[in-house]
């Protein structure tokens, strides 16, 4: 059985892509803009508008903070709902308008794009936040041509990105490899205390337990040192 000209990642990428393209060309570019102007209000909205509210349901919410996050994304949500109908309504106009074909032309080209953003996002969070390299990744994935356009991508967004938002989210990546790290070094130091144990038991039965080696007495001091 010959092999297809690409492999299977890139179709994956491909159908995903024309896929966001297809549903931008049923909704039109002014829907598909629009959409996104509601998500950026609703998300400002709650963000300004949420004290207004929060005095209100501390009548009923002892908790301020929780006061606070239910006010905020009622809010944005209301406004959400009222930003979407507004944006329906209009490019229902502009769809049933001569500027139709154009509306509908240019949604297939930007949810193409979108497309395109999305993986390059992905493949930014992988590698940069995530610090997944990519001669770990599948093989798969390292043989496919796609990965060039998302390395390309990924570097016009972080060019693109303020640099404070990029400190920020360097930041909260450091703190959850970090808090991922100490898991994994706890769960292994409960791994060797429970061998430990296992070990002292077998002295009281009068079985021989084999001692720790070298290796081992070095990863725990180590996991020690990492706890301290």
């Amino acid at each position: 059985m010959e092999e297809l000209p690409i492999g299977i990642f890139d179709l994956i990428v491909i159908a995903l892509v024309v896929m966001s393209g297809l549903l931008a060309y049923f909704r039109g570019f002014i829907r598909e803009l629009l959409s996104i102007a509601a998500w950026v209000g609703a998300v400002l909205a709650g963000f300004y508008g949420y004290g207004f509210l929060s005095k209100y349901l501390l009548n009923y919410i002892d908790e301020p903070a929780v006061a606070d996050v239910t006010a905020g994304v009622g809010v944005g949500f209301v406004t959400l709902i009222v930003l979407s109908v507004l944006a329906s309504k209009a490019s229902s106009m502009v769809q049933d308008s001569h500027a139709g074909s154009v509306d509908r032309a240019l949604g297939f080209l930007f949810g193409l794009l979108r497309g395109v953003l999305i993986l390059s996002i992905v493949y930014l969070v992988a590698t940069q936040w995530m610090k997944q390299k990519e001669e770990d990744m599948p093989e798969f994935v390292q043989d496919s041509r796609s990965l060039l356009f998302a390395r390309v991508g990924a570097d016009f967004v972080m060019k693109v990105l303020p640099e404070d938002i990029r400190k920020k989210a360097n930041l909260a990546a450091d703190e959850a490899r970090k808090a991922q790290k100490a898991i994994d070094d706890a769960q292994k130091m409960t791994e060797m205390l429970s061998d430990t144990k296992s070990q002292g038991e077998g002295e009281k039965d009068g079985t021989e337990q084999p001692a720790y080696d070298d290796k081992q007495r070095q990863q725990f001091d180590s996991l020690m040192k990492t706890v301290e």
